[in-house]
């Protein structure tokens, strides 16, 4: 829910920072730019993934990418320029597509109840639309709506780096209790 809403949000609010310098076909065009953007970040992840097989690098990396995406979100919301609302958007969507797959990932490997798992992601999904429902209907200030973001993908970075490190722990168990058996 907290990954939906902050893709959703940040949507809004580059979609709100871009129409200073375009129309609506503008917009729409630039839209489609950054979703597509999404999909080579979540295309990007797999490799990541068989590149980078050592825990502590990864957790570094995606400490760095919540980082960025924090300063991108403000570039976006200084709107200086078309060229730099839409750069900023291009970089932060590759990395949202990142953590969206990172996401998709966890809850797969971590969901034990198969048969839950449909329900889960739908629920998480329209937590994460009402989230932003409430947030566009009483926030009216862009800079605020920004700053919620910012804020709660920083939140969203600690919680993910506290599932991945729990991940590990059980990885860790789970060999050493493998290792141990094949010892007796």
């Amino acid at each position: 829910a907290l990954f939906n809403f902050i893709f959703l949000g940040t949507e809004y609010l580059f979609d709100g920072m871009i129409a200073y310098f375009t129309d609506n076909a503008g917009v729409v065009n630039a839209q489609n730019q950054i979703l597509g953007a999404s999909v080579a970040g979540f295309i990007i992840y797999s490799f990541i993934d068989k590149i980078i097989s050592d825990q502590k690098a990864r957790r570094i990396i995606y400490f760095v990418e919540n980082i960025l995406a924090c300063l991108l979100v403000f570039f976006i919301m200084l709107h200086k320029s078309y060229l730099m609302v839409m750069l900023s958007g291009m970089i932060l969507f590759v990395i949202l597509g990142i953590l969206g797959a990172r996401v998709c990932y966890l809850i797969s490997v971590n969901i034990t109840e198969r048969s839950y798992l449909a329900r889960f992601i739908g629920i998480a999904y329209a937590l994460g639309i009402f989230i932003q429902f409430v947030n566009n209907n009483l926030v009216k200030t862009d800079s605020i709506q920004g700053c919620i973001i910012i804020f709660l993908t920083v939140v969203f970075a600690v919680v993910l780096s506290r599932i991945q490190f729990l991940d590990e722990e059980v990885i860790k168990t789970e060999n050493d209790s493998d290792g141990e058996k094949r010892k007796s």
